[in-house]
């Protein structure tokens, strides 16, 4: 008899505790949504994984903070208007100012050191988006890392370009890994080409071919150059 309500009060215990824990995991599956991936065409910006083909929209999925994840876009990206737009408070507010201070700094050892420093950082923190293909824009784009070519009427900005970066006024790119096209460019490291009416880059593996070429090493009009590490 013992035996019998000791089995039944476990059963009164058990099985709503167990209720409970199926309620919360139902409540946790559903507020945990997966993001989606879209193939052949994505309107951004939106919370997608990765877009496979077309991504089309105003401006970038660059304006969310908050993703706790890449997204990726393979293939072709079209921003109808872009970020670049507001590259105008960029320069009124003294964004530029990081460059301005590398390509001042007369201590070479210790604006080396803050330069690898900043780079782990820029490596180690989340991309909002990373793009593999061709990116679009009217006014430009403001970019983790584009992998491919960025083309534009107007500016754009970001970390990474490994490819060619091609716009009608201005480029300004932490690392750039090829072609830098513009009538005034900037990048803090460049292995590869500057072409444009002002050229400036603190660490250069490569060449600058315009009006006015700066690099850490000397500053020069027409051509400036360094090949060594």
């Amino acid at each position: 008899m013992k035996r019998i309500f000791i089995v039944i009060f476990a059963i009164i215990i058990l099985i709503p505790s167990s209720y409970s824990i199926s309620i919360s995991d139902s409540v946790d599956n559903k507020a945990i949504k997966k993001p989606k991936n879209f193939y052949i065409f994505g309107l951004i910006p939106s919370r997608a994984k990765n877009i496979y083909g077309i991504a089309l929209g105003p401006v970038g999925s660059e304006v969310f903070c908050d993703k706790p994840y890449t997204q990726t876009v393979d293939g072709v990206g079209i921003q109808v208007i872009g970020q670049g737009i507001f590259s105008i408070f960029y320069l009124c507010f003294g964004g530029h100012s990081t460059f301005k201070t590398y390509y001042k700094s007369k201590n070479t050892t210790a604006t080396r050191l803050a330069l690898d420093s900043l780079m782990f950082v820029m490596d180690t923190t989340l991309k909002r988006v990373l793009y593999n293909g061709i990116v679009l824009s009217t006014f430009g784009t403001y970019s983790n890392q584009i992998n491919g070519v960025s083309i534009s009427a107007w500016m754009s900005m970001g970390t990474y370009v490994n490819g060619i970066s091609f716009n009608l006024l201005w480029n300004s790119i932490t690392k750039v890994n090829g072609l830098s096209v513009g009538l005034s460019n900037d990048a803090l490291i460049l292995h590869g080409a500057q072409i444009g009416l002002i050229n400036r880059t603190y660490d250069i593996k490569g060449i600058q071919i315009g009006l006015w070429n700066k690099n850490r090493k000397r500053s020069l009009p027409i051509i400036n150059w360094n090949f060594k590490e």
